[in-house]
């Protein structure tokens, strides 16, 4: 039986990796219904909001 999980990703200026790891989660072999990601953005400076905008809904 699935459970639900967080999926907590802390960052700061890395949206490279940051767009890697989001890809890797897409691609993961767990009900999308059951679990959730958080980004926690300590100040970056790049362009962060953009990349999880464009990730929210997939």
């Amino acid at each position: 039986m699935n459970k639900e999980v967080s999926i907590i990703i802390p960052t700061k200026n890395n949206d490279d990796i940051l767009e890697k790891c989001l890809a890797s989660i897409k691609n993961l072999d767990y009900p999308k219904n059951e679990y959730e990601v958080i980004i926690v953005d300590g100040h970056s400076t790049d362009d962060k909001v953009g990349i999880e905008l464009d990730w929210k809904d997939r």
